[in-house]
């Protein structure tokens, strides 16, 4: 297994999680167990580093552990469709934001993963200034 990855100054502890569901089991629990204090020049309070950092691990575990995930029967079907939302969901985050030119990058990721007219649709947009 993996160790924590020291090298990543965002989500290192999440990319951990995701690796260590491969070989233990994990549960859902509904209750809250652990309360975050939010310190304004924390690392979490870089909310696009966060993301991005995020979605590198999040492509990076999908793609390089596809043959363990297989296992569990996550088919690559599933994880294209995950990949495909992650993608659209960066997409309108870069957009909201006023950064045009990354949510294309995330939205042209989305498409190679799955066609989608409303995908498209925000592609296009995001090459106007109105959003």
């Amino acid at each position: 297994m993996r160790s924590f990855n020291e090298k990543r100054l965002y989500a290192e502890d999440w990319e951990l999680w995701l690796t260590m569901s491969l070989y233990f089991k994990v549960a859902y629990v509904s209750e809250v167990c652990v309360h975050v204090k939010s310190m304004d020049d924390g690392l979490s309070s870089h909310e696009k580093e966060m993301y991005l950092s995020v979605i590198e691990i999040l492509e990076s575990f999908l793609r390089e552990r596809r043959n363990e995930l297989a296992k569990f029967h996550i088919t690559d079907h599933l994880l294209s469709e995950h990949l495909k939302d992650s993608f659209k969901w960066m997409g309108y985050y870069f957009m909201q934001i006023k950064n045009n030119k990354l949510a294309r990058v995330f939205y042209k990721k989305s498409l190679k993963e799955t066609l989608d007219i409303k995908t498209i649709f925000y592609y296009l947009l995001s090459f106007l200034r109105i959003i």
